[in-house]
């Protein structure tokens, strides 16, 4: 059993560096891409660039590039944990399938977030994750993982505050969920998308997403999120080009959810 185990192993990682095909995606082809070394990345959010300059160089030294196309599995809900990815650049949601195989979105992830952490320790993915866009992310098997937390205490201590935090803000977005209308919920997963992609902009932030998408963060179906919209254009908050949803004032939108804020479910 033990060589049988090795060698899958040892099977998988072939596939990986060797073949250029994704493990969890085997029907896919998900294409290596060129991302700066760990020494000089620009992604400064990366909670790899926590580490020692020798952390991070073996980081750079051992990480796998990808481009995900959209649409795409970063991982596949049940496939095997080999280890953690990092978001270079793009947008990812991290979903959960229900009783009735349809899916919701449970998380988001812009650059600099880390994907994959949850579930380390365990043989399968209880989640998956989806490239909302095009995507690059860097991959680190768990081996390389641990050594970096092992031998670096920042690294060690940002990932231990970024583990905290997640588990705090699910905690708190259950309990905020539980007591939301529907139209506070389609509410909150316009503010979540500004707050995950766009953290910067305060006024003026353009939303193109499909209803669908919307409708998974929101937990009810694309019906009930055209219906908020349009309440929500006739009360001045959005203005819409097609697809593309242009909110006006983002501050102004956080004051319908100012009971639900208080909570740091957006933090």
């Amino acid at each position: 059993m033990f060589i049988c185990n090795f060698f899958k192993i040892v099977l998988f990682r072939v596939r990986l560096r060797d073949q250029r095909i994704h493990p969890y995606s085997p029907n896919k082809l998900i294409l290596k891409t060129q991302i700066p070394d760990c020494l000089n990345c620009p992604n400064t959010s990366c909670l790899i660039q926590q580490c020692t300059s020798e952390g991070k160089t073996l980081a750079g030294k051992r990480k796998i590039n990808y481009l995900i196309p959209k649409d795409q599995h970063v991982f596949r809900e049940g496939s095997l944990v080999l280890g953690a990815y990092f978001v270079f650049k793009g947008k990812i949601k991290v979903v959960s399938s229900n009783l009735h195989n349809k899916e919701q979105t449970v998380r988001l992830a812009g650059d600099g977030h880390i994907l994959g952490h949850m579930t380390l320790d365990k043989e399968c993915y209880p989640i998956g994750a989806v490239a909302m866009e095009d995507t690059k992310v860097c991959f680190l098997d768990n081996q390389t993982f641990f050594q970096l937390i092992n031998e670096n205490h920042g690294f060690a201590y940002k990932v231990i505050r970024f583990y905290s935090k997640e588990l705090r803000k699910s905690e708190l977005r259950n309990r905020s969920f539980s007591q939301m209308s529907t139209f506070e919920k389609i509410i909150f997963a316009f503010l979540y998308l500004c707050s995950t992609f766009f953290p910067n902009e305060e006024k003026c932030v353009e939303i193109d997403f499909p209803r669908a998408e919307i409708a998974a963060i929101a937990g009810t179906n694309s019906e009930q999120v055209s219906r908020g919209i349009t309440s929500l254009k006739e009360k001045g908050f959005f203005e819409s080009e097609g697809q593309k949803i242009i909110i006006r004032d983002v501050d102004a939108l956080k004051k319908l959810l100012i009971p639900y804020l208080s909570w740091e479910i957006l933090e």
